[in-house]
């Protein structure tokens, strides 16, 4: 922009021309202006004061200084400048009537303020969220897997769902998005989950389509550009998870870009992990809660690496009618036991015994519940907590609590056994056998 001149006593703006070997030539538009008293013609020249020319020179070079230019620029051509200009401090310590009290230079800079924020939001919400992966090679190094927290309540229902292949997108999404904005680029997802050279590769480009499809509303929402991911609380919901009860472990990384067989197994496995105790569970009660067949359990076990724990039960002394009422109610489980060591009564003695079901060891390593309570609020499934998982506990830590729940009901056997030292592959209950309600009277 050219430097404006206010001449008293005229009535027209002089503007000043510098195409003039360093001099400053006054032109107007019209045959003459007035002066002080003084009528020019049109084309002459006036030659201004020393300070007038002092404070011109002054004035540009304080512009050279805040712009970074020799010579500044109209308005419009700043605005279509494609590079956003900065607000250098300079501009606070200039005069008032160069400064932000002016009118011009203030909306010079908010039209170039406002470009400035709309390419940074742009760049922060399709760009920034991926692009640190795809460069960061401590993420991608397969022998620094991301531990991934996974909650089992969800890998169980993304089970019994079929959702198993969007459930694992929808981890590494979470996974991937690291400022936590909830949405990443589509065309960056697929480059980090479909290239051959990526350590986060899990399928096709086509396979990706068709998994992005399936979890469309339920893990998802996309467009053309972006997708959004759905919290813990909204997947939850969709998957049918009335209530987080267990506890969430962590899933390595490179455990979900494994294969689909793999990832079942871990999914069925952080059951097993979840649990605190090592109290048995029955291959019925597995398949009523996971959802997985007795025969896939035992797949799912040894491709995750689980270990099974036996355990056995020792009844009463072995007589033909305590004999056939055990046979009768365990079925092939049971067996007659000889103590030869003596451990629970006279050496050689037979006993009643049974095989119990199997505890289970865990492969995953136990994460924080954090935000599980928070979670459970937002699912707002209080009064389906309360009603309990409608299971008879039969198993308990030592023998007070096992006293006190068959004094409540025996009708059932209660289970209990002292810790041992070490942890071996068996483990021997003793047991408060049942009691038929006329044993009672007698």
């Amino acid at each position: 922009m050219s430097p404006l001149w206010l001449i008293p006593s005229t009535r027209r703006i002089a503007h000043a021309d510098p195409r003039v070997n360093g001099s400053h030539v006054l032109k107007s538009s019209c045959s003459c202006w007035l002066g002080r008293g003084c009528v020019y013609p049109m084309g002459a020249t006036l030659s201004p004061s020393p300070a007038l020319l002092a404070a011109n020179q002054l004035l540009l070079q304080r512009r050279a200084a805040v712009y970074g230019q020799q010579q500044t620029n109209s308005y419009e051509d700043v605005e279509r400048e494609t590079q956003p200009t900065t607000v250098p401090p300079k501009v606070v310590g200039l005069p008032s009537h160069l400064g932000w009290e002016s009118h011009a230079v203030t909306a010079l800079l908010r039209v170039a303020s406002q470009k400035q924020a709309r390419q940074a939001e742009d760049v922060t919400a399709v760009s920034n969220p991926i692009s640190p992966i795809l460069q960061s090679p401590a993420l991608t190094a397969v022998n620094e897997p991301i531990p991934c927290k996974l909650y089992p309540d969800m890998a169980l229902a993304m089970l019994r769902h079929g959702q198993v292949n969007a459930g694992r997108i929808w981890l590494l999404l979470r996974q991937l998005d690291e400022n936590g904005s909830g949405r990443l680029s589509l065309d960056s997802v697929q480059t980090i989950l479909t290239t051959k050279t990526s350590h986060w590769r899990v399928c096709g480009k086509r396979q990706l389509r068709n998994i992005l499809k399936q979890g469309e509303n339920i893990f998802w929402h996309r467009d053309q550009r972006r997708i959004w991911i759905r919290s813990v609380a909204k997947a939850a919901a969709s998957l049918d998870v009335t209530h987080l009860k267990l506890r969430p472990v962590f899933v390595s990384q490179a455990i979900l870009c494994s294969t689909v067989g793999t990832v079942k197994a871990h999914f069925y496995a952080s059951f097993h992990s979840s649990r605190t105790d090592t109290q048995p569970i029955s291959r019925e009660t597995l398949e009523q809660v996971t959802g997985v067949p007795q025969r896939t359990q035992r797949a799912y076990e040894q491709l995750a690496g689980i270990e099974a724990l036996h355990h056995m039960a020792v009844g009463e002394v072995a007589t033909p009618e305590q004999v056939q009422e055990r046979a009768w109610r365990q079925g092939q489980a049971f067996f007659l036991f000889t103590d030869f060591l003596g451990k629970q009564g006279p050496a050689g003695r037979q006993y009643t015994a049974w095989h119990l079901p199997n505890s289970y060891t865990s492969c995953h390593r136990p994460a924080p519940k954090g935000r599980m309570r928070k979670t459970n609020r937002q699912i707002d499934l209080v009064t389906r907590r309360a009603r309990g998982n409608g299971y008879n506990r039969l198993f308990y830590e030592n023998g007070a609590k096992a006293a006190r729940a068959f004094a409540r009901d025996t009708a059932v056997d209660r289970y209990w056994h002292e810790q041992p030292k070490s942890r071996p592959r068996t483990r021997l209950w003793s047991v408060f056998p049942f009691q038929q309600p006329g044993q009672l009277a007698k």
